[in-house]
Formats: C-alpha cells, structure tokens, sequence
C-alpha cells in the first residue's frame, strides 16, 4: 500500500499542515529550515511506531504529537488480509490517527460490535484430569449375553414408523433440547485495541536514508573481517562488519558472490567465480550510472580481497575496445560522487528494488553528484516506484536536477511561514503565477521560462487540464493515434488570458505552440483574443474543445464520466464541509452547460456563495478531477457518444499537432 493524504500537526516545526502524497516518487523541496527533514521524521515514527520524544513536540506548544495517514493503492494480498477485519474489501481507502502513543482507525469503520471471535486458550490435554467412571447398576437377572447383536437388531427388529410431531410439542423445550454445544471452545470477543494493533501490523515500514557515510573501500578487505559472525546469536549467525566493508559485502552479494567463493581453496575456480561475479556487478551499475561504461574486476587470495574499476573517461576512443591499456584504479581514488553513487545503489537502490511494503524516505537525495548523475538516480527513483510496484519514494533535495518539472503532481513545496510553521503546498503551481515562483523555488534555480523554451507546447488552462489529457490518453491508447501531442509538451496557463502571452513567448523564440481553449464563454472569449492580427497567432494554432455531436464538451472535464464526477465531488465536498454538504445525486442542465457549470448552479441553489464556489473550486478542483482518475476505467464510459467524443478530440489533435 501507498501512502495518500498526509495530516501533520504539533510536530517540531509544524503547527499544522496537510497534503497528498498521489504518486510512487514524490520530492521534497524548499529553503532550508523550512521543515522538509521533519516531514520525513514524522512520518517514520508513524510508520514504525516509534516513540515521541520531548523534542518532538510543536516548538510554540506543548500538545501531544498528531499524525493521520490514509493509505491507498492496496495489493491484492493486503486488501485480503485486511478484509478479513472490515468484513469485506470493498473499501478503497485506509485511514489511520496517531495521537501521542495512541493509534485509532479513522475509516473503515470497525465493525460494532466486534464480530471478530478467537478461541480462549484451553489447557492440554494431559492437563485434563479424567473424571471417574461411573457403572450403572445392572439387575441380577439381566445379562450381558442377553443382549442382541448389532446384526440381530437389524434383522429381527420391526420398522418402526415415527408419528408426526404436533407443532405445539415441536416448540417445547423438553421434547426438543438444544444441541449441546459443551464440545465447542468457548470463544471470547476481540477487543477495539487487539484489532487496531492487527491492523497496524499491515501498514508499511519505513527506511530512513539520512546519511551516506561509509562510501565503498576496495583495497585489501580483510576476509576475516569481511565475514566475522556474531557468535552469541545461536540461531543464526549475522555479519558483524563495519559500514564500508558492509558495504563490500553487499556489492559481492549483488553480483552473487558468497563467502564460500571468496574462501574457495582452488585459486583457479575462485577467480573464475569472482571475474563472473564481476561482470554481473558492473552490468547492473552500468545499467544505472549512464556517466561512463563501467567495468570492474574483483581478485582474491586467502587472506585479502580487491576491488577495481576501470578508469573509464581516460581511455583514448581508439584504446577503449583495448583492454590492455585500461586504466584500473581503486574505488577510494574515484571521485566522491561516483563512490557515492556505487555506494547508494548497493545498499539501497538494489534494496528498493527487491522490498515490498516500505516507504522509502530519503533526506538530501544525490547530494554529492552532478547534474547528469542526479538524472541518472532520479530516473532509477521513477523506475524502481512506477505503477506496477507497491514502492514509494519521498525524498527531499535541493537540487533542480532531482525533480521533473514536467510532471508537477510529484513535487511538494515547503515553506515556513512566521507564526504558523512549515506549511506544504501540493498545488503551488496553481497557487502561484508563473512569474512569482515562491522563494524556495528560486533557490533552486527554476525559472517560469524554462518550462516554455525547451520545446513545443500545447498550452492549455489549468494544471487539471494536463492531468485529464495525460489519463485519458493512456486510457483509449487503443481507440486513438499513438503519441496524440507528438512531442508537444502540454502545459497550464494558470488562466485562459494568460494562454494568450505564453503563446506568442513561444512564438518568438521559434517554438512551436497550440492553444487548447474551452469552449465556455470564457474559453470563446480567449480563442477570439488570440485570433486577432496583433498577436501573430495562427488560426490553425488555435481551437476550442469540440465534441460529437450527440455529446457537448465545454471544459475538460465533461470528458470524465458523470456519475463517477458526481461520486468524486461528493467525497470531496463531504470531506470538508461534513454535514453541510449537499448530497448530490443529479444535476440540471448537464447536457448544455456542462458539468462545472451545472456543479456551480446547484451548489449555488443550496445558498453557497458565489464567493465560497469560486474558492471551493480553486481549491479542491484537482482533488476532484484526481478522485475521479483514480477510480474509473473504460467500463466506466456508457455513454456512447460521450466516448466518440473523446475519441474525436485526441484524433483531431493529432492531426493538427502533427503538421
């Protein structure tokens, strides 16, 4: 399972602060002393029961420690296991309070009463004293001889025919006693706490990566140290070796070098074993570390054990096929970033790769590389937690080149206001105008531009936008062209009139550019805008969202499912308003207005603001949009003419980007 919403509150430098954490890789960034280090610590000591100390406490308070998490993104296992409590796995979310010591499920509900039953524990048998035998009396006259055989019985007794039972003398108690359950183990309920703590079990661990210290050694590693064991343990014996020769240890294993290999008498099978397990290690590396192409040579005799790598950016280009003039040198002579890297991948990029059920949290992530290197570990990160595994990774960095900037959902920005503590901001790109980056954003070098120069952009109003355009694509790839943008970056505005000056931005600097409108009135008002001469615009360049003619497209989001929207704005609107949402089960004039126009009349018949409207879809209209992409699939979509429209928008889209 993947972690979701995260609430932090009276936690170090946090008074209060909440965010979604929506995707396997997330980075962390901000100035510092903003906090990013203490969201990280408190989620460990969520995730692994870890006791608060007094320092943990809310630097302006003295309250207790508050942390919930809800978790999603279950495997099929967990959401067995965990039905097995809830009595059934049809929920979707896990949410789980933490206050002080104290852990409490927030949702599912847990049923009530307990219905969950264990066995009181009985004692052995051979602790079961027998009671005594009692012998019935048997008459003087009677004999056991007497008595008919089983056959006997069969044959000379007549069949007896049962009359039928009056229905008063059915209910009677004396003709009709109770089976007698003394056989049965008496059971007893399983208490709230018992549950919660089973619970707890299923939730994932957490690892810490705060330090990098004991970068790889590799000359003369003593074998005895290497393999030194603990011999109190009698169960089982583990290493004892220091952090860099645990380090060794752990690259040995990767290329599947055991300690009978290093320790084999026969030095020509022993060198055999180590050049095989060399060539595995630095496949694996290469694979990884796109600076150079690495190659590696591991020796051996009985005492001691090498490692080297070739030196490979001072070979010539026509000496690199020649192995005899290879430059080897020992990885404490390489440079500081390339010993961190091998060591990083050794001991925890091979471990993530191979763990289920943890989250991986990870302070100053790449922070002796250089920028190639950094991309280098940041697409491993994107690798190791696609969709397709249960890995998470949430790392904080100061680096530009430790994020993607083209995919924003995976960036959490921290900032620590005066009086208010750290405070992180999921939505900053809607938050903020392009040419306003908060500070923490600037310290990192990230310009508004640079998302606009480096290519062609389909430009389109909202960060929502992306996100349904991405999904939806992925989700009809087998109704629609492949690669529908052609390379085209799709970007948000952060407004329709704002599409307009990015768009001639581009222009100007030889870019190509197309403008997505809405064709709401807004959106009509925007293409108009654009149209004009002065501009330098192309018409061609510019066109609002057009449907099939059984089904209007105004905003982006008529391209979502009704009902599922519908079920999403409940959720999310229940979530923070409780008991004064409106249950919404339908909605007027969806046909022709649409499904945001037709949202905002409603919630403006239940007598909200025009005001509270505005901000309540400011605010929470990605979390919306997010719910509903979370939960649909193609079986989703049983309006015909709705998906012929998606299909049309994608194909006509194509056809234009591609010219």
């Amino acid at each position: 399972m993947r972690l979701g919403n995260v609430k932090i509150e009276n936690f170090r430098s946090i008074s209060s602060c909440e965010f979604v954490l929506n995707s396997g890789v997330v980075a962390l960034v901000g100035g510092n002393e903003s906090g990013k280090s203490n969201v990280l610590l408190a989620i460990e000591k969520f995730l692994n029961q870890d006791d608060f100390i007094d320092e943990d406490k809310y630097q302006l308070a003295n309250s207790e420690p508050i942390i919930e998490i809800t978790f999603n993104t279950f495997a099929p296992s967990e959401k067995e296991q965990l039905g097995t409590i809830f009595g059934g796995d049809e929920f979707t979310e896990l949410t789980i309070r933490r206050v002080g010591a104290v852990y409490d499920i927030v949702s599912p509900t847990l049923p009530e009463p307990v219905e969950i039953t264990e066995p009181i524990e009985q004692p052995e048998e051979s602790e079961i004293k027998p009671e005594p035998e009692k012998t019935e009396e048997i008459s003087e006259d009677s004999s056991v001889n007497d008595a008919p055989t089983a056959t006997e019985e069969a044959t000379e007794q007549p069949l007896e025919v049962t009359p039928p039972v009056d229905p008063e003398e059915q209910n009677d108690s004396s003709e009709n006693p109770e089976p007698d359950d003394s056989s049965k183990p008496p059971e007893k309920a399983i208490s709230k706490e018992d549950l919660v703590k089973q619970i707890i079990e299923h939730i994932p661990n957490a690892e810490m990566i705060n330090s990098l210290e004991d970068l790889i050694v590799g000359n003369n590693v003593p074998i005895s140290e290497l393999y030194s064991t603990d011999s109190t343990n009698k169960k089982e014996e583990k290493p004892m070796v220091d952090g860099s020769l645990e380090t060794v240890r752990r690259l040995l294993e990767l290329g599947g070098i055991t300690e009978a290999d290093v320790k084999e008498s026969n030095t020509s099978i022993r060198a055999k074993k180590l050049i095989k397990g060399a060539a595995l290690i630095a496949q694996k590396l290469r694979n990884s570390w796109q600076q150079e192409d690495i190659k590696m040579i591991i020796t051996a005799d009985s005492k001691h054990l090498s490692l080297l790598f070739r030196d490979g950016k001072n070979i010539p280009e026509d000496d690199k096929e020649d192995d005899t003039k290879w430059i080897w040198t020992l990885p404490r002579d390489r440079s500081t970033g390339f010993r961190w890297y091998v060591t990083f991948y050794v001991r925890y990029l091979s471990k993530i790769s191979e763990s289920d059920n943890v989250i991986f949290l990870i302070d100053d992530a790449g922070l002796a590389l250089n920028k190639l290197a950094q991309n280098d570990l940041l697409k491993e990160f994107m690798k190791l937690a696609s969709d397709e595994r249960n890995t998470q990774i949430l790392y904080v960095t100061h680096s530009k080149y430790m994020v993607d900037w083209d995919i924003r959902n995976q960036i959490r920005l921290a900032i620590k206001k005066p009086g208010e503590g750290t405070k992180i901001e999921d939505m900053w790109w809607e938050k903020y105008s392009k040419n306003e980056l908060p500070a923490p954003l600037d310290e990192l070098g990230v310009t508004w531009v640079d998302d606009f120069l480096n290519h062609d952009n389909l430009i389109v109003e909202g960060y929502t936008d992306v996100f349904i355009l991405h999904e939806l694509a992925e989700l009809f790839s087998d109704s629609i062209p492949s690669d529908p943008f052609h390379g085209y970056k799709v970007l948000p505005a952060g407004g329709t009139f704002s599409q307009i000056p990015l768009g001639k931005l581009c222009k100007i600097h030889d870019k190509k550019v197309f403008l997505l409108f809405d064709s709401d009135t807004e959106g009509q008002r925007g293409k108009t805008e654009a149209e004009k001469p002065e501009n330098d615009l192309q018409c061609e360049d510019i066109q609002t969202l057009v449907g099939n003619s059984g089904y209007k497209v105004i905003t982006i989001e008529d391209l979502l499912p009704r009902d599922s929207y519908i079920d999403a704005l409940n959720k999310v609107g229940g979530k923070q308003f409780k008991d004064s949402w409106p249950n919404i089960k339908t909605l007027q004039k969806v046909d022709s207005d649409g499904i945001i126009k037709a949202t905002k009349q409603r919630l403006e018949n239940e007598g909200l603001s025009e005001q509270d409207i505005k901000d309540f879809f400011k605010t929470f209209k990605y979390d919306i949009v997010r719910e509903v992409l979370n939960s649909i699939s193609l079986k989703s979509y049983t309006n015909i003419s709705q998906t012929q429209s998606i299909i049309k928008i994608f194909s006509t889209l194509s056809t234009q980007l591609s010219r």
